[in-house]
């Protein structure tokens, strides 16, 4: 059983709590080399263009498991490792559940040295994701963001109704949704109210007639 929802919500759109993912806040200057480097070492990824997301190349051989010990690239890529743009100064790592911990203390060794802070806050972190043709239209009606020019790649920091919140996609229609773990009750609420059937808006995926 899910945390916040106890299974997946069916509405005009599928809301349903995300799978655990290690999530690394990490800040420094992002046009270093030292930093490119240190984030491709540990995740397998570049960085980021604003607004934007970075995936680690897939590991086409999935027999077995990887080990700490391997390439960031092989090691997040088996898992869908991704590296997000959340300021001018700040990126959001993500990884395999329980990684955290790990990637933050070998992004602070790849950086020792240079100015950064690199902070496990996985457990401090919510994650839903919404789904289907009309997933974009459940976020427009919560946040000021403008979802609706948003594709796969695209990441904004931004706010859910009343509280701060993140969104970003890596797949077409689904919306990854991050927010505080001490308002993820408040944040189901919120887009299982926004996908509840009838209240579709139609705008950019009309309804059948």
């Amino acid at each position: 059983m899910s945390e916040f929802l106890s299974r997946p919500y069916e509405g005009f759109a599928r809301v349903e709590q995300s799978a655990p993912r290690a999530m690394v806040s990490l800040r420094g200057d992002l046009g270093s080399q030292a930093m490119a480097a240190a984030v491709s070492e540990v995740s397998g990824c570049a960085i980021p263009e604003p607004l934007r997301l970075t995936q680690a190349a897939q590991d086409d051989d999935r027999g077995g498991g990887q080990t700490s010990g391997q390439s960031g690239a092989q090691h997040g890529g088996q898992y869908g490792a991704a590296c997000l743009w959340m300021s001018p100064d700040e990126l959001l790592l993500l990884g395999p559940a329980g990684t955290g911990p790990e990637l933050a203390a070998r992004l602070t060794e790849a950086l020792a040295g240079q100015h950064h802070l690199a902070v496990d806050v996985s457990e401090a972190r919510a994650l839903f994701r919404v789904s289907g043709p009309a997933a974009r239209e459940v976020m427009m009606k919560i946040t000021p963001a403008d979802v609706a020019r948003m594709g796969p790649g695209d990441a904004r920091r931004t706010r859910l109704a009343q509280i701060a919140g993140a969104l970003w996609m890596e797949r077409e229609a689904a919306i990854e949704v991050a927010c505080f773990r001490s308002v993820g009750a408040y944040v189901a609420e919120l887009l299982t109210t926004a996908a509840r059937s009838g209240g579709e808006v139609g705008l950019l995926h009309p309804a059948a007639t």
